[in-house]
């Protein structure tokens, strides 16, 4: 920016106030409200938070219905045979004894690894270490201040010259410069870069380093974070591995289900830093390990899936994944109980009086972000006066919470 310096484009600016002026008109209009309604003054809505509470209200609906599984084990490939009631359940249980294995495609696979940005980090870390997102932010943040990782909040796989030329040190010295692919994602854009070791340091050797240096800040949970990031960024830099990848459909007294596993590695690459798992499933008929459990129809959202969410449907930004789900928690609207993500009662009667005022609804469901980025991309353009929209917001709220809402 400093060598290549241009004018401030001010329609971004007003674009981005119109963004952050619209989220607290909204959070503290509809918060006051809740809180003259339910009579609690600790009650909060917003843009994000509230479409997020929905998400998880109408998967608690859907999980009260149950279903049974009757599940079959082959060398760690799980098969799952679904029923409605337990009777038909409890019969397949009983008569199953083997399975068969028909393979339905085999095929050549390259398997890689990007750069992670904040999104993925804090997907991988809930689904691999089980980290809520405001514990994976919190170790994030302590990394980063002693200097062992980059900036983590950032939505850009950017790699600089120092990160590739961290990679080609390790790759190089560890497994040869035929492992070594750099992917820069230079058009990746924006001014941060992924999220990286400062050095080429693996977990093994950081352990050593804090036991020499005598630091007692950083402890087991820093370090299962940092080789998550270490090896996740070393194998953004290697080259593709390539495997056999086998679709199997599993047949057993009539009923069928489809898996898909790794068999074989063909050409080593990135699974020298991230092992994947290759499971050996013969065709024919295979005696089988089985189980048979309760369930809701529909899982509960486990912390990695909503922040999947929160990705692909634009709600809210890498820096607030983590802020939002905690906001839910410190408010009691939800919990989260072996890994998932729970409603409670307190959670569903917010949503549920939200949602009985469909002119104050409109502005927290997901639709909505949609026509305030369609907005804010007119207000860059200069097509409206970003005043004008946001006084148009202003009168609309003021109308909609009127008291005729009370």
């Amino acid at each position: 920016a400093i060598a290549e310096p241009r004018e401030f484009d001010e329609n971004l600016v007003r674009a981005q106030l119109v963004r952050r002026i619209a989220d607290r008109w909204i959070g503290f209009e509809l918060s006051q409200f809740l809180q003259r309604r339910l009579g609690r003054k600790t009650l909060s809505a917003g843009r994000v938070q509230s479409a997020v509470l929905e998400w998880i209200v109408l998967r608690e609906y859907e999980a009260k219905e149950r279903i049974w599984v009757v599940r079959t084990l082959l060398d760690g490939i799980t098969a799952e045979f679904v029923f409605e009631n337990k009777e038909a359940a409890k019969r397949f249980f009983d008569a199953l004894q083997e399975v068969t294995v028909r393979y339905e495609k085999i095929e050549e696979v390259p398997l890689f690894r990007e750069p992670f940005t904040t999104d993925a980090m804090l997907f991988e870390a809930a689904n691999r270490l089980r980290f809520s997102p405001q514990t994976t932010m919190q170790l994030a943040q302590e990394l980063f201040e002693a200097g062992l990782i980059t900036y983590h909040r950032t939505d850009s796989m950017r790699v600089s010259p120092a990160g590739i030329a961290i990679a080609k040190e390790y790759i190089t010295e560890r497994f040869g410069a035929d492992y070594f692919t750099p992917r820069s994602h230079a058009k990746a854009g924006g001014a941060h870069e992924c999220i990286r070791p400062t050095r080429a340091m693996d977990a093994e050797q950081l352990r050593s380093f804090l036991a020499l240096s005598g630091r007692t800040t950083l402890d087991a949970r820093h370090i299962r974070l940092y080789d998550l990031i270490f090896r996740n960024f070393i194998a953004s830099q290697m080259r593709e591995t390539i495997a056999k990848e086998i679709t199997a459909r599993i047949e057993a007294l009539g009923e069928a289900v489809q898996v898909r596993f790794f068999s074989e590695i063909l050409r080593h690459g990135i699974d020298l830093v991230w092992p994947v798992a290759l499971h050996r499933v013969p065709e024919g008929e295979v005696a089988v390990a089985k189980e048979m459990h309760e369930r809701p129809k529909v899982p509960h959202y486990t912390y990695a899936q909503i922040i999947q969410m929160m990705k692909e449907r634009g709600i809210g930004r890498p820096s607030t994944y983590a802020i939002t789900i905690q906001k839910l928690e410190e408010r009691r609207y939800i919990i989260q109980r072996k890994g998932v993500l729970i409603a409670t009662k307190l959670g569903i009667q917010v949503y549920e009086e939200l949602r009985k005022h469909e002119e104050l609804y409109a502005f927290v469901n997901e639709h909505y972000t949609k026509e305030l980025e369609n907005l804010m991309d007119r207000v860059e353009r200069a097509e409206v006066n970003y005043q004008e929209v946001l006084y148009n917001l202003y009168r609309t709220l003021q109308e909609r919470i009127g008291e005729d809402t009370l």
